[in-house]
């Protein structure tokens, strides 16, 4: 059951620090660690992969190769090209591109682009009929607002004379109206476009192919403001001893007393703004959600990890779970009044929801993901006509489009697969790649959830089978490390039983690299019931690094402690006391971040990195928690902070949680929270000091012992970070 996606390892890496660890600093057996050096090319990519055009016509063709560090670069004029039948394609002159002509009807043609030993193919059919012609490109996002040394990611989408459409952001020739503030970056899946001139102004961005140039895409860059992100210079980095006040800041039309928190009873309150008080520079809390809708304890956390992507792009939507029911709702929120409500109300009952957890697009602020529950397949809500906030008017509540099934390839699932439990595993800059682990007997860590399945459009499916480390991939993953494809895609990790012996491992969360190339693997270690698959391996004891679209495997072979954060190559954690960081290509080089503090025992936390750039440099943030709600023996005590990932020390401290950790709901109980995708705000579930009611709306609620209560309503709650 998904209600909770227990602690994202904390306590399997608690239970492995204890049993399996030991100080022992090496794994006998360890799998494949690749140490990479200089990039090595892995594979090639011609595009477009197929198209026919009239005889006497030519084709512009591409070639991206892909590097063992992810990275990718134009290979066109480095590649030698070949035809498989000059007499029908004829290799021609090279430009920005590689033009081939069609001589005669016939095809397809085996079109080669070779660099060194690595090669791409593609195919060109030459017809008798004249070939669709691309008449307009639209770009995604249309417009956009970025601030200064950050970049908005672009993708084009050409439309053609047959009302066929393509990608043709690599094939693009992009162009900046005004280069002294928005400049053209780096391409990799999608265009990123860089803000860095120190004041501000607006660039129009477009897209060219051929005589076809799409409309402009307004991007205004706007200085770094002295507060808020990355720097946060409104936030306290001392580490004084602040106790909480023994009433928490009014939510409600209540006001509570010191004593009898618990009969307060405001379970309305909805949109109250409050202040996180003098000794945290006064930072704006708004409460996003009460109970006077009839609804039970909610909080921002889908899987209990503190690092799912819920906000969407410009934090104006957000995902709220439904603790005690499971499911989703969906809320607008205004990032300069804090205010926020439920969607689509005038057409649907309670608000717009999903059955299961969502996650929000990296590009369109209006996209958001999920898989519904037992379910093979991702499926998208296209929210663009919600114009009228905060409740989106008379609008129709969109249905969910199916972007990708799991089953309908046999290299992934195959279509007699039966999905018991699905978790989502997070997705990629650009939104370039979907993870999600799949179970074909029981739930979480149960005796089918071996299957860690990463779809990547335009690529297809890919999966690492936990039980005997066997990989099966569509052809779109051609050219992988350590994978044979004719054309098919299979492979195996070298060392996999050895590592984690003959029946492997079942799987108890994943999670994947903001740049798609890694996805961070949790076996269920131990023999309890709760893992369908024991294993007790020193390997087991820990998290797993794959290289997705590779064989490799890197396995730490010192501790990675527990409850991580995900970069685009760097993994974060706590072990030893301290926040520390490690490379996924090299996970046994570790880097300490922040002052010790007595995370382990006293103080445990959740950490997200949402908001983290492509250098992995801005802060990640968590919610601490712990058994201790008054007179703490130190600082950091049932806080929101964050930790900054390089050896300079500093934690950020921004408020209290208000949180007695005495709820029956385990994302409240431990104050789990989110990080927005653009830095500025953090949810977290709060029970607010028992002063909120009861879930059955009552005023009056129950709180039970210390982790672990009855009846005592959580709400969501939003902080603008400072």
């Amino acid at each position: 059951m998904k209600l909770v996606r227990l602690c994202a390892l904390f306590f399997l890496v608690a239970l492995a620090n204890a049993q399996a660890i030991s100080g022992a600093g090496t794994i006998s057996g360890a799998g494949t660690i690749s140490v990479p050096t200089t990039p090595t090319l892995q594979s090639i990519l011609v595009t477009p992969s197929s198209p026919s055009i009239a005889n006497g016509a030519a084709q512009q063709f591409t070639a991206m190769g892909m590097y063992s560090d992810g990275s990718f670069q134009d290979l066109t004029r480095a590649s030698t090209w070949i035809s498989a039948n000059p007499s029908i394609a004829q290799i021609g002159n090279i430009t920005p591109y590689q033009q081939v002509n069609c001589l005669a009807v016939g095809g397809p043609v085996v079109i080669t682009a070779t660099d060194g030993s690595v090669s791409g193919t593609a195919t060109l059919t030459c017809t008798g009929a004249p070939a669709p012609t691309l008449v307009s490109i639209a770009l995604t996002p249309s417009s956009a607002t970025q601030t200064n040394g950050l970049s908005v990611a672009y993708t084009a989408l050409g439309t053609y004379s047959d009302s066929s459409t393509a990608d043709v952001t690599l094939t693009a020739t992009w162009a900046s109206s005004n280069t002294g503030i928005a400049t053209i970056g780096t391409r990799t899946t999608s265009q990123a476009v860089n803000c860095g001139n120190p004041g501000s102004g607006t660039s129009n961005i477009t897209a060219q192919v051929g005589a076809v140039t799409s409309p402009t895409s307004p991007l205004t860059c706007n200085p770094a403001s002295t507060l808020g992100p990355p720097t946060y210079n409104g936030a306290i980095t001392n580490n004084a001893t602040i106790n909480p006040p023994s009433v928490p800041p009014q939510v409600g039309p209540t006001t509570c007393s010191a004593g009898s928190l618990t009969s307060c009873g405001n379970v309305s309150g909805a949109n109250t703004v409050v202040s996180a008080g003098a000794s945290y520079n006064s930072e704006p809390i708004s409460r996003l959600t009460d109970g006077s809708t009839g609804s039970p304890s909610m909080s921002p956390s889908a899987s209990g990890s503190g690092n799912d992507n819920r906000w969407n792009t410009n934090s104006t939507f957000i995902s709220v779970r439904l603790e005690n029911t499971g499911g989703d709702k969906f809320y607008s929120f205004n990032p300069s009044t804090m205010a926020g409500s439920r969607l689509y109300t005038a057409t649907v009952a309670g608000g717009l929801g999903f059955a299961s957890d969502t996650f929000w697009s990296r590009v369109t602020a209006t996209t958001v993901y999920g898989f519904p529950i037992a379910s093979s397949q991702l499926e998208q809500l296209d929210l663009s006509n919600c114009v009228t906030l905060p409740s989106c008017g008379s609008a129709t509540a969109p249905s969910p489009t199916v972007v990708y099934d799991f089953k309908t390839s046999a290299n992934c699932l195959g279509s007699v697969f039966t999905v018991t439990d699905n978790i989502p595993s997070g997705l990629a800059a650009g939104d370039a790649s979907f993870a999600v682990t799949f179970s074909n007997s029981g739930g979480q860590g149960g005796a089918g959830t071996k299957y860690s399945a990463v779809y990547v459009p335009g690529k297809g499916c890919i999966i690492l089978h936990t039980d005997t480390g066997a990989i099966t991939a569509d052809p779109g993953f051609s050219g992988g490390a350590g994978l044979t494809c004719s054309p098919n895609c299979t492979g195996t990790v070298p060392g996999w039983t050895t590592n984690f012996g003959s029946s492997g491992f079942a799987i108890h969360n994943s999670k994947l690299s903001h740049d798609g190339a890694w996805l961070v693997i949790g076996p269920c270690f131990g023999t309890s019931p709760a893992c369908g698959i024991p294993c007790t391996t020193s390997a087991c004891a820990n998290v797993i690094f794959w290289q997705v679209g590779t064989n490799v495997v890197n396995i730490p072979t010192t501790s990675v402690g527990g409850h991580q954060a995900e970069g685009y190559e760097t993994f974060n954690t706590i072990f030893n006391g301290r926040y520390n960081g490690r490379q996924f290509a090299t996970p046994n080089v570790v880097t300490n971040y922040g002052p010790a503090i007595a995370w382990n025992g006293t103080i445990q936390q959740h950490q997200g990195w949402q908001n983290v750039d492509a250098a992995d440099t801005y802060p990640f943030f968590a919610t601490t928690f712990s058994s201790i709600t008054s007179s703490y023996p130190g600082p950091y005590f049932n806080e929101v902070v964050a930790g900054v990932p390089n050896t300079s020390n500093t934690v950020f401290r921004f408020s209290p949680t208000f949180n007695t950790n005495k709820s029956s709901a385990f994302a409240i109980q431990q104050a789990i929270g989110e990080i927005s995708q653009d830095g500025r705000f953090y949810a977290w579930g709060s029970d607010w000091g028992g002063t909120l009611g009861a879930d059955n709306g009552s005023g009056t609620c129950v709180l039970g012992g210390p982790l672990g209560g009855t009846n005592c309503r959580g709400d969501v709650f939003v902080l603008k970070l400072q």
